[in-house]
C-alpha cells in the first residue's frame, strides 16, 4: 500500500545532504520555509530540466503563515514527489532568486555542477532510493 512520507531536512545549511528511502508508489512530502518577499523561492532544477527519472513532481504549493493575507508574506513551500520507478537519484532544492536561474543552469551545463551561489542562494540535496 502506498504511503505518504513526511520529510523534513535536519539541516538547512547550504550543502546539506540527506537521504530518504521509499517504495514505488509512495509519495514524499517535503516542507521548506520560504519568504517570497525576500526575492528568494525554492525550486528543484532536476524537475525543471527533466533530469528526474524515478520520481515526478505531483504538486508544488506555497502557503502563507500570516493571516494578514499580504502577498509576499513568509510561509511554507510544500513539494509532493511521486516515487514512480525503482532506483536512486539526487534532488537539489535550491533557495535562490528565480531571475538568476537561467544563468545558473548555463553554468551547470558548462561546469557539470549546479552552484546555488550563482542564484544568490543555497542548495540542499536529497538522495531518494525507491525500492520495488
Amino acid at each position: 500500500m502506498a504511503r505518504k512520507i513526511e520529510f523534513h531536512f535536519e539541516s538547512l545549511n547550504d550543502g546539506s545532504f540527506e537521504a530518504e528511502t521509499c517504495q514505488v508508489g509512495d509519495q514524499i512530502e517535503v516542507h521548506l520555509a520560504e519568504d517570497p518577499n525576500s526575492g528568494y523561492i525554492w525550486l528543484i532544477p532536476e524537475e525543471k530540466e527533466g533530469y528526474n527519472a524515478i520520481w515526478n513532481l505531483a504538486d508544488s504549493k506555497f502557503e502563507q503563515l500570516s493571516e494578514s493575507g499580504k502577498n509576499g508574506s513568509a510561509g511554507i513551500h510544500t513539494f509532493l514527489l511521486n516515487c514512480e520507478y525503482a532506483g536512486t537519484e539526487h534532488l537539489t532544492f535550491v533557495y535562490g532568486k528565480p531571475e538568476l536561474y537561467n544563468r545558473a543552469i548555463a553554468e551547470f551545463k558548462k561546469e557539470g555542477m549546479f552552484d546555488a551561489l550563482t542564484m544568490g542562494g543555497k542548495a540542499l540535496q536529497l538522495r531518494i532510493t525507491s525500492l520495488r
